[in-house]
Order: structure tokens, then C-alpha cells, then sequence
């Protein structure tokens, strides 16, 4: 019978991409094939050497390895695992790197304290002192991984932290401001104030549209670690200025979780200045963000209450019965019969003569043991 390494090797040296990609998903056969100690011993170290060649090849190796850990001989031996990870880290390729650092999030949730704080960290603190940006990259998507965890090293992250977030790279600047948003629950108020609030006032101010996409998810992050008074003066004007971002990009992102921001930021704030930007989002001159907007009416509707949503929402919504995108009408009358919930039975019938042309589809909502049930109905019988 052939040794499960020498099988290994010899698919590693075929011509066709597709016998080698198999090979490398076929790891975890083989290190149970070969047991925890020639894992260890031989597998490994092999491993190490195979991390240059076709990036589908590493992808393969580096999505496998995040499974390693009980392979080897579990969580004492998973050092043996990370050396690999860490050099695929810093390939150049992107869908490497970012195979290579969920695996190494996998093993982080697997380990102990004190391997997180003798062997991630370090990999953390070498991938960012890289002169090339692509470990920075990695680097910086790897801090939530150890962040809670990181005992007394946790303000040397925060320090790596707010360097990325200020690099020339914007492909670092994005990791690290995704990364903040994700470590702002385990860093709390005092952190978030003392040492990150200016890095996130000054990332509404970035070039690069898809960093400032991620102002979404840190005022979700920052509503939920401070008080309602101080999320309304920290968050909620650069949240209401998202709805206005020159970027259509911006501007869908805040639509398609404007319903986690009001929740996160207090009802109180929904109910006023929110209320109002999702109104923008609605009359927006972009399909795509009217029609994300559009799907969260019912959410949106729930936490603002009826009288805001007939006050505010109410008139525009009138104005998109007659948009001059078909797709944008359909998913305006899908959209009322949740609205149905909040308004109530009796008073949605009657805001429904108003909407002449959604009346079809809303007619076709009704109430079944106090749930509004959507009935089948034509396309064809909702547009103008």
C-alpha cells in the first residue's frame, strides 16, 4: 500500500492543476491516514514547503488547515499548524490571504489563552511590521481574532489598530476599520473613547468609498457600547450623513442596514433624524438603494412606530407608486403588505385606495390567526 506522503507528493507534482487542487483537499484524509505524530513530524513540514505555486492549489491547502488543529494532536500542537497559516498570510494573492486568515480565526477559537497570547499575537505583531502591504492586510484582520483574549497586549493591538487605520494602503485602512467594528464590543466605552472615536470620526472623510461603507457596522458597534445619549452624539450625525454620501456604494450600505443602526442607536433617534434618512433613502436616484430601502419598510416601520411612518414615510411611498422603474412599483406593493403589521388591518385597507397602483398586491394581503399571509399574485396586475 502506498504511504499516504509519497501519494501526496506525487499528485503535487502532476501537470493537471485539478489533480493538485484534489490532492490538497484530500489533507485531512490523509492526516488521519498518518496519525497525529507523522502529522506533526512529516505532513507539516512538507506543507511548508508547498507554499509557492498555483494560488488555487494554496487556497485549497490553506482552507484545510483551519481543520488541522485535531490532526496534529489538538490545541498543545496547534503552533505546528500556525507556522503554515502565517506564511500564507503573506502571499499576494488575495483569496489566499483570505482563506489563510479564516483558518487562523478557526484555530484562535480552539486554543487557550495563553497559546492566543504566545503564538497569534506575535503572528499579528510580525505580519504588521511587514514592508509590503499585504501582511499588514492580514495583520489586521487577524486583531479580532486574539483582541478579547489578548490579556495585558490588548492596548499593543489597539496601537495596531489605529496605525492600519491610517495607512496609505486602502486595502489596510479597510481591514482595520472592519476589524475595529468587530472588537469595539469587547473593547467597550472607555477604549472606544479614549482611543478609537477619532480614527472613527475621520473615516467619514476617507476617499475610498468601500472603507466608508464600513461606517455601517462600527455606529452599529458603537450604539451597543454606549449610553443612548452618547450614541446620539457620537454615531448618529455621521449615521444620518451616510444617507447622504456622495457614493451610491455608501449609500446602499446604509440601506440595506438601516434597521440595525435605529436599533442600535435608540428608538428615540429613529423615530427623528433617522426617520428622515431613511425617507432619502427611499427617494433615492439610485435603483438599487430605493429598492433596499424598500426592504426593510416592515423592520423600519416596527421600531419607528405608525404615527412616524404616517407622517414621514407615508407621502413618499405615494410618490414611488408612480417610479418610473417597474421593478421598484413590484417591490413597493410586496413591501406595504408588511407595512400591514404596523398600521394595522383597517388602517392599511384604507392607505391602500391611495396606492392605486400596488392596490392589486396589497388587496391580496390578509389576516390569518393574526398573521398577514401573502396571497399568489401577477406581476403583470401591479404595474402601470
Amino acid at each position: 500500500m502506498a504511504d499516504p506522503i509519497e501519494l501526496l507528493v506525487e499528485e503535487l507534482k502532476d501537470d493537471d492543476i485539478e489533480t493538485r487542487i484534489a490532492a490538497m483537499k484530500r489533507l485531512r484524509t490523509i492526516g488521519i491516514a498518518l496519525g497525529p505524530d507523522r502529522a506533526r513530524a512529516e505532513l507539516l513540514p512538507f506543507l511548508l514547503e508547498c507554499t509557492e505555486g498555483d494560488d488555487e492549489v494554496l487556497m485549497a491547502l490553506a482552507e484545510q488547515l483551519g481543520g488541522f488543529v485535531e490532526l496534529v494532536g489538538g490545541p498543545q500542537y496547534a503552533p505546528n499548524v500556525l507556522r503554515v497559516l502565517e506564511v500564507l498570510c503573506e502571499v499576494e494573492e488575495t483569496c489566499v490571504r483570505e482563506k489563510a486568515v479564516i483558518s487562523t480565526h478557526q484555530v484562535a477559537d480552539k486554543i487557550s489563552d495563553d497559546l492566543i497570547q504566545t503564538e497569534i499575537i506575535p503572528i499579528v505583531k510580525r505580519l504588521g511590521s511587514g514592508d509590503w502591504f499585504t501582511p499588514r492586510i492580514s495583520s489586521a484582520s487577524l486583531i479580532p481574532a486574539c483582541y478579547a483574549r489578548a490579556g495585558g497586549q490588548q492596548h499593543d493591538l489597539i496601537d495596531l489598530l489605529k496605525l492600519f487605520a491610517q495607512d496609505d494602503m486602502p486595502m489596510v485602512r479597510q481591514a482595520a476599520f472592519d476589524s475595529m467594528a468587530k472588537i469595539l464590543p469587547a473593547a467597550g466605552a472607555s477604549v472606544f473613547k479614549s482611543e478609537l472615536r477619532g480614527l472613527f470620526e475621520n473615516l467619514v472623510h476617507d476617499e475610498q468609498d468601500t472603507i466608508r461603507c464600513l461606517l455601517v457596522d462600527n455606529c452599529i458597534s458603537i450604539g451597543k457600547i454606549v449610553a443612548a445619549n452618547e450614541a446620539a452624539e457620537m454615531a448618529l450625525p455621521i449615521a444620518r450623513s451616510l444617507s447622504e454620501d456622495n457614493s451610491w456604494r455608501v449609500r446602499l450600505a446604509i440601506a440595506k442596514n438601516i434597521d440595525a443602526v435605529m436599533k442600535a442607536l435608540g428608538k428615540s433617534a429613529a423615530a427623528s433624524d433617522l426617520a428622515d434618512s431613511f425617507e432619502q433613502l427611499l427617494s433615492d436616484i439610485e435603483l438599487e438603494v430605493r429598492s433596499a430601502a424598500l426592504d426593510k419598510l416592515g423592520d423600519v416601520g416596527a421600531i419607528i412606530g405608525a404615527d412616524t411612518v404616517v407622517e414621514k414615510i407615508l407621502p413618499t411611498l405615494k410618490e414611488l407608486c408612480l417610479d418610473a422603474e417597474q421593478r421598484v412599483r413590484i417591490k413597493l406593493a410586496g413591501a406595504l403588505g408588511a407595512l400591514a403589521k404596523v398600521l394595522g388591518k383597517v388602517s392599511m385597507a384604507a392607505y391602500c385606495l391611495e396606492f392605486p397602483v400596488c392596490m392589486p398586491v396589497c388587496l391580496a394581503y390578509h389576516t390569518v390567526s393574526g398573521r398577514h399571509k401573502e396571497s399568489s399574485y401577477s406581476i403583470d396586475d401591479q404595474t402601470a
